[in-house]
């Protein structure tokens, strides 16, 4: 079951989970004769989970998406005829040029 209300609160707490083990093992690898090859399968560990949470952030404007399909999808319920739609998505608030992306994926 998913408990996050948006994926950035998903985002924050994974942020929150690799910070944690990564104190956890600095506290670990201060004591006395630390295990090598469990502080190595846990920096392996802590790596792949930096790479996961870096590979997510690049969606810079999920949300977005994520609003902009919703009301796309009721559009296109609501009449049948949509087949495409003009977006105007605003990313800087000082800046008042866009620029047009055309993507067709019927097209070869």
């Amino acid at each position: 079951m998913n408990t996050y209300t948006s994926p950035q609160a998903a985002l924050d707490d994974l942020e929150e989970v690799i910070n944690q083990l990564i104190e956890e093992l600095q506290l670990y690898a201060s004591r006395p004769n630390p295990n090598g090859a469990y502080m190595d399968k846990q920096n392996r560990h802590i790596r792949r989970l930096t790479d996961i949470y870096n590979g997510i952030t690049a969606l810079r404007y999920y949300d977005a998406w994520m609003a902009i399909e919703t009301q796309m999808h009721h559009l296109q319920n609501n009449d049948p005829n949509i087949g495409g739609h003009t977006i105007h998505l605003h990313t800087h608030p000082d800046k008042k040029y866009f620029s047009l992306i055309k993507y067709n994926p019927f097209e070869g």
